[in-house]
């Protein structure tokens, strides 16, 4: 159990952390950073980003492969969304130092409101990307077949060279070490992309043989 210097100093973090994303928001008002677009249509692929509280890693991976698909105008073929399995952070706006490094990269998820992971989710999400182990084992208790455990993934098993299988939680700590995981997030993407891409090309190329 915490000891009450331990509940004390949490709670004056947490004070602090709040004064900090005010102050921030404020400066957000004040930008012109793109903000993160909402998939028109019907996506042919859909992916999901999954963390604890949607409040860090994966509203930061959705950010990051959403702006991959939009460079390449694939937006409106492949959909992104995140989720947490988590209620705590439900119609929360993303961390301020998420927002702060996605804002480096010009790009602003300051609209983006946190949502907890719904079985619904299974039925309307082709890949489930799960950013560490204790992610993966709250989603694999929520499955309910086959089905919805052949969609679950943890995100570092993209990466060709596995180093390990958490995305590191960043909650409570410096910008740096957000700036870090950030990094490692985004590298991660460019191969989810490039893994992910090729489908549309393929059902593409398969229509076109289809109607040959």
């Amino acid at each position: 159990m915490p000891s009450p210097l331990r509940r004390l100093l949490r709670k004056g973090w947490e004070t602090v952390d709040s004064l900090l994303d005010i102050q921030y928001s404020a400066l957000e008002r004040l930008d012109r950073v793109n903000a993160i677009r909402v998939d028109a249509g019907e996506p042919q692929t859909r992916v999901l980003f999954v963390c604890k509280g949607n409040s860090c890693r994966s509203p930061m991976a959705e950010a990051l492969l959403r702006k991959l698909l939009a460079e390449h105008d694939l937006q409106e073929i492949i959909g992104v969304d995140s989720a947490g399995t988590s209620d705590q952070n439900v119609g929360k706006r993303p961390h301020w130092r998420a927002r702060q490094c996605m804002r480096k990269r010009g790009i602003s998820i300051r609209e983006r409101r946190g949502r907890q992971f719904t079985l619904k989710d299974f039925e309307y999400f082709d890949r489930i990307i799960a950013m560490d182990r204790e992610n993966l084992s709250d989603l694999l208790s929520k499955s309910r077949n086959e089905s919805d455990r052949s969609k679950l993934q943890l995100l570092l098993h993209y990466l060709p060279d596995v180093r390990s299988e958490d995305v590191p939680d960043p909650s409570g700590k410096s910008g740096r070490y957000f700036e870090e995981v950030c990094h490692l997030i985004e590298e991660v993407c460019h191969y989810l992309f490039e893994d992910i891409s090729r489908i549309p090309q393929d059902r593409t190329s398969m229509n076109a043989r289809t109607h040959a």
